[in-house]
């Protein structure tokens, strides 16, 4: 019976995490990405659109909040998903979305961090902030149609959430 519980309440950890698709992606404005449920702590990054499997365009650091701020340094046209892993493992993606032009190229031409390529990292207290990307805790995205139609606050799961339900299920009986 424990483990059944056990399995259960491993479950809702998982099902319950989302990621929300971004308002709109507008190069070199900050954007709000933003989360719920899930395990901390949460890991967010940047991939090509409909690649589930690719190399991070942007990565940030380990967060323990369910916000993080991201200065958009990926040039207009790109189409990206947002991708999210929490503590225990499990991952959600966004919706597509592109991104849009914006009035400034500025944060395009910067120096990447050393020994990265467009990272979300956040500098360390009293140090230079990296190109392109910030972290904030506070704040909130106000939803409207993005490049894919889908709106701030639709989300989707990985195909994987309901096989691992099914296993856990199978596994605790």
């Amino acid at each position: 019976m424990l483990k059944l519980a056990t399995a259960l309440a491993l479950l809702a950890s998982a099902a319950a995490l989302t990621v929300n698709s971004p308002a709109a992606l507008v190069q070199c404005q900050p954007v709000q990405l933003s989360w719920s449920a899930g395990t901390p702590p949460y890991y967010p990054a940047v991939i090509p659109a409909g690649q589930p499997s690719a190399a991070a365009l942007v990565t940030f650091p380990q967060q323990d909040t369910t916000v993080a701020t991201w200065v958009v340094n990926l040039e207009a046209g790109t189409n990206v998903t947002i991708k999210l892993t929490d503590g225990t493992g499990a991952t959600v993606f966004s919706a597509a979305s592109a991104v849009q032009k914006g009035s400034s190229t500025d944060c395009l031409t910067a120096v990447p961090s050393p020994g990265a390529s467009n990272t979300g990292v956040a500098p360390a207290p009293g140090s230079a902030k990296p190109s392109g990307a910030s972290v904030s805790a506070s704040g909130s995205a106000s939803p409207s149609p993005s490049a894919s139609g889908k709106s701030a606050g639709q989300q989707l799961a990985a195909p994987a959430l309901g096989a691992l339900a099914v296993a856990a299920l199978v596994a605790a009986l």
